[in-house]
């Protein structure tokens, strides 16, 4: 018999082992950096084996970035409302009914999203409908920041570079705990 958690705790052990992966040849790569004077006369080698390791390694990467892009649009200490909770607690929460909510209701007429197009012909929206077109969306963006990167090879001299971690900012008082005050606490530009 299979656990019913094992399946997440395998992808979550594959997930920490990629950045694992990264994290380390970043270290490799600044140390070579560091004694990189020492040979600069030398030819350097790399094998198909490890660029296509790269390549892997980025596409992880691009993956993560659309992950994180999404989990911070649907981050609820951004929300200064309670809308989003109670859309979320109605659409998505089965326990209210919200997977079968669905099934049931009649089929809503969609709100009009006002679309733009950019200069490379990109649409981009401003108002989403489902969270799989949000999702739609930030894929669409990143492919076409990141480009069609298949056929070209990956140079010697890649360097990763990691995500920075956002504090909160805070006005702290010797004396008192800390209070974030309405003219410190930064809400979101509505659409």
């Amino acid at each position: 018999r299979k656990s019913r958690y094992i399946g997440d705790l395998i992808a979550k052990a594959e997930a920490r082992k990629v950045e694992s992966d990264i994290s380390y040849e970043r270290r490799l790569l600044k140390e070579r950096l560091k004694d990189d004077h020492l040979y600069a006369d030398k030819e350097k080698f790399v094998t198909a084996a490890y660029r296509e390791k790269l390549k892997e390694d980025a596409k992880w990467l691009a993956k993560d970035k659309v992950k994180d892009a999404i989990e911070e649009e649907e981050d609820v200490t951004r929300r200064g409302d309670m809308t989003a909770f109670y859309s979320n607690l109605m659409n998505r929460n089965s326990a209210m009914g919200g997977d079968m909510a669905k099934d049931t209701r009649r089929a809503a007429p969609e709100p009009e999203s006002t679309s733009k197009v950019s200069s490379e012909g990109v649409v981009e929206k401003s108002q989403f409908t489902s969270a799989a077109e949000r999702e739609r969306e930030f894929a669409e963006r990143a492919k076409a920041n990141q480009g069609d990167t298949r056929d070209e090879p990956i140079p010697t001299d890649v360097t990763f570079i990691g995500r920075q971690t956002k504090r909160p900012e805070t006005n702290v008082d010797s004396k008192s705990p800390a209070v974030e005050t309405a003219s410190t606490s930064k809400q979101p530009d509505p659409l």
